[in-house]
């Protein structure tokens, strides 16, 4: 990814997070209400955490808002996912990679991924009783770095949902607004089964 990609990644994320954000606030009233955007100090912290780079549009993203407060609600707008705060991403990268490091298994190639049931390019960013949506910074040979996957709580990967997390943060606005996307439950429900937006 060249700096003129990230810049633009950057700028997408600047433009589709408040309107995300808007919605999930006139709409679902009783989710997780967002933080403070995050910090410098938090941010190298994270980074350190990481060991690599926080990729540019979560970082741009926490620079909005740095998660959703738990404490508050436990429910967030992704299928009920909340989005983590630069903390919770740097204790859930720490657990995911102390967990299951040993089982970082190599995927057969051609995959979108590069290896099975966890790697150390999988950045979680929200999550949902143990099971966390992720950035994939260092995809197989199909896929594309910046990739949105689900990982559930025992592991089964399916099909990258969004090429990049500003692609799958505007998949949930244009749905929402178009009807496409159910409005139930108190969140927004992603239809799996529609992989418009996956990598090629």
């Amino acid at each position: 990814m060249t700096g003129a990609d990230e810049a633009e990644g950057v700028a997408r994320i600047r433009d589709v997070f408040p309107r995300f954000r808007r919605l999930v606030e006139d709409l679902l009233p009783d989710n997780a209400p967002f933080l403070p955007g995050a910090g410098r100090d938090e941010l190298t912290l994270l980074e350190w955490e990481l060991g690599f780079p926080v990729p540019p549009e979560l970082r741009a993203m926490l620079e909005l808002a740095n998660g959703q407060d738990r404490r508050v609600a436990p429910d967030g707008p992704i299928q009920w996912a909340r989005l983590l705060s630069v903390d919770g991403i740097a204790t859930t990268y720490r657990f995911l990679s102390e967990a299951v490091s040993d089982m970082a298994v190599p995927a057969a190639q051609p995959s979108h991924y590069r290896h099975e049931v966890i790697s150390p390019g999988w950045v979680p960013f929200a999550e949902l009783a143990d099971c966390f949506w992720c950035l994939d910074m260092s995809p197989g040979s199909l896929g594309v770095a910046g990739q949105v996957f689900y990982l559930p709580n025992v592991p089964d990967l399916s099909p990258p949902e969004a090429v990049s997390l500003s692609a799958f943060l505007a998949r949930f606005c244009d749905g929402v607004e178009d009807g496409s996307f159910e409005v139930s439950d108190g969140t927004f429900l992603l239809p799996l089964g529609d992989r418009s937006t996956q990598p090629e």
